[in-house]
């Protein structure tokens, strides 16, 4: 059972899941505030313990766009809740944006990049 389903707290109730068929996003480069580019990555991270948010961490500070896969802890509620507010509490700090992404998937993004949850549905 995901984190949004049959939840007994509220703990990552404002962390909404975005569609599965949203489409992917070519950030490019854009601009940072003296003027020059900077290229945006997306990194990939499996969380095995709480102790893989230092990473997702370091991975935020550096500018980075990070998707988290954490299917390993949906078993283990009390790990993915502690998870969970500690990456809520350094995103209201630092700043920074976070949405579920079906079950297991979160997409965290540094201060400055926001995530659209509206779904995009193409005109065809």
């Amino acid at each position: 059972m995901g984190i949004w389903k049959g939840k007994k707290d509220n703990i990552g109730d404002d962390i909404k899941p975005m569609p599965v068929n949203t489409p992917v996003i070519n950030l490019g480069q854009y601009p940072v505030e003296n003027g020059e580019t900077q290229t945006i990555t997306i990194k990939l991270v499996e969380v095995a313990s709480d102790r893989d948010l230092l990473a997702i961490k370091d991975l935020l500070k550096e500018r980075n766009i990070v998707i988290v896969n954490y299917y390993r802890l949906v078993d283990d509620q009390e790990i993915l809740k502690r998870a969970l507010v500690d990456l809520k509490e350094f995103l209201d700090k630092f700043g920074g944006d976070i949405v579920g992404f079906g079950e297991s998937i979160f997409i965290v993004s540094p201060l400055g990049i926001k995530i659209d949850r509206n779904k995009i549905t193409p005109q065809l």
